[in-house]
């Protein structure tokens, strides 16, 4: 009988053991998976995840016919930043960047680090207007960042909607070129790219 259960005792716990194991090997690759797809400064996207991304939710959009808009962003004096008040300075302007643009978005929204100064914004279920106006709010936002240094933090943004046959590659080209010809235009401005049959609803 003591036999008995001390083989049910040793038998519980190694599942016990295993279960554990298998938990912390879990949580382990699942972390591992978040921090290879997780810009290590300001815990945007990385490129790898926001391709990811964008392929699943253009698959998703064209089939449920709804819009799609992409956004690049240029941070517009960071190098001045960086040369008057240090690179530790442009840091913290691209960490809070980040933040206050996460607490503008939804959660289906994609936010990437792209470069050094350079954000992607993938907006599913979001037409040219609406990704507009998204946008002022993320300036107004950006425009509150206080460096306590007199630096004025902008940036400048290049918009571009899905259209019937826009693939992944041809849409971060377009909005990269907008988003040069915004930052001629001006600091702080938005370029847009009107493409033919891309007009859809949004919710």
């Amino acid at each position: 009988m003591l036999y008995a259960a001390l083989t049910i005792l040793l038998c519980s716990i190694t599942v016990f053991s295993k279960d554990r194991y298998a938990f912390r090997e879990y949580t382990t690759k699942l972390r591992l998976e978040q921090a290879s797809s997780t810009d290590f400064l300001t815990n945007a996207a990385t490129r790898a995840r926001l391709e990811d991304e964008a392929h699943r939710w253009m698959s998703f959009c064209r089939r449920q016919g709804l819009p799609l808009c992409l956004v690049f962003a240029d941070v517009d004096n960071l190098k001045y930043i960086n040369d008057h008040f240090g690179h530790t300075m442009g840091d913290v302007v691209l960490k809070q960047l980040a933040e206050l643009m996460k607490k503008q978005l939804r959660n289906s929204d994609t936010i990437a680090r792209w470069g050094g100064d350079e954000f992607v914004i993938l907006l599913p279920n979001v037409s040219l207007e609406t990704a507009l106006l998204l946008l002022e709010r993320v300036k107004l936002a950006v425009s509150q960042i206080d460096l306590h240094s007199g630096a004025v933090v902008s940036c400048s943004y290049g918009v571009v909607e899905m259209g019937p046959e826009s693939t992944y590659q041809q849409m971060l080209s377009d909005a990269d070129t907008q988003m040069y010809r915004a930052k001629r235009a001006g600091k702080g401005q938005n370029a847009i790219l009107h493409t033919p049959g891309s007009g859809t609803n949004a919710q």
